[in-house]
């Protein structure tokens, strides 16, 4: 279909060259994350699986981790399963195992095959180790911010005049966490930006890991192998997701900044003559200024006086409906 020779895109190329493809952007961002996850000290998909399975078809095991939430005073909620084809479940699937931590930990510390070879004895082991713990928690803290990124682009409509500016803002955002602010902020395009460079980066001591994630480094007493591993493992997390730039191929990209510039000089410049009060919307009910897809930087907003319309950030979708009034998109 997408083919570069002998496919549906090369054919509509030949007849429009200025057709590009870029994929399903929320793909592109959770292959992104698969490939950070990879990074990390610690194989965390294969240890949710494993958990997950152990309990699956077992009335009795079930039964019993009932009786260990109960002793560690754990809320009684199902082991969820992490579904790699279902973008948004890490998260979810990593805050639960995180916060039944404590009776999985009991759990399969006094079971009766703890000491024999098997899986029983290979989930305790990751769960003993604090480099487990350590890994959800940064989870916990940091996979929100590509969740959001890709709710944003869950939707039915065509969001083509939000996807650069996300895009820019979700790079910036993981820059910020472990790069120098000095570097960033000098950077001309920060898709350019030598992020890899170790020298740009912050420090052990400053890269973003969580507030929560450093509170529990200082009191599980970590090794300094472990800590460094942990460290190295989030950098390489952090240079991995930075990468969503790559997301577009060489070919495509610059056509599509291109059309994005353009989608936003359009937006600015009708947002110049948008009409100041609501007697000045046609009546047809349409978007009084703007283009298809991209939606004006005024519009009547809820709690604005009567018949007064209120600035607004650049895209509709970027804000919630019961907070920018009527959207004409």
């Amino acid at each position: 279909m997408v083919g570069r020779d002998n496919s549906v895109l090369s054919r509509l190329k030949e007849k429009s060259p200025h057709v590009f493809s870029i994929g399903c952007i929320c793909h592109l961002a959770n292959l992104c994350v698969k490939a950070g996850v990879k990074a990390l000290p610690m194989k965390l998909d294969d240890l949710l699986v494993d958990i997950f399975y152990f309990f699956q078809h077992g009335s009795k095991r079930l039964k019993d981790y009932k009786e260990f939430q109960d002793f560690t005073e754990v809320e009684e909620e199902k082991i969820l399963k992490d579904c790699p084809t279902r973008w948004l479940s890490l998260e979810k699937v990593g805050n639960r195992t995180l916060s039944q931590l404590p009776a999985l930990k009991s759990y399969f510390a006094s079971h009766e095959d703890v000491e024999k070879p098997g899986k029983v004895k290979s989930i305790h082991e990751r769960l003993q180790d604090p480099m487990t713990e350590l890994v959800l928690r940064f989870m916990k803290y940091i996979l929100p911010i590509i969740n959001n990124f890709n709710t944003v682009f869950q939707a039915d409509e065509a969001k083509i005049g939000c996807l650069l500016p996300e895009m820019d803002r979700l790079l910036r955002k993981f820059l910020i966490k472990f790069v120098q602010m000095r570097h960033v902020k000098a950077a001309d395009e920060l898709r350019n930006l030598n992020f890899h460079n170790k020298d740009l980066q912050h420090g052990d001591d400053m890269i973003a890991i969580g507030l929560d994630t450093r509170e529990v480094l200082q009191d599980l007493d970590v090794d300094p192998d472990t800590e460094k591993k942990f460290f190295q493992g989030v950098r390489g997390f952090y240079e991995a997701v930075g990468g969503t730039q790559d997301a577009l191929t060489d070919e495509d990209e610059s056509a599509l900044v291109q059309l994005m510039q353009e989608v936003e000089a359009k937006e600015v410049t009708a947002a110049g003559n948008a009409p100041k009060r609501l007697e000045d919307v046609p009546a047809s009910g349409g978007p009084p200024v703007g283009i298809k897809g991209y939606f004006p930087r005024q519009w009547q907003a809820k709690g604005s006086p009567a018949g007064v319309i209120s600035p607004a950030p650049a895209c509709c979708c970027l804000q919630p409906a019961a907070s920018i009034g009527q959207c004409f998109f």
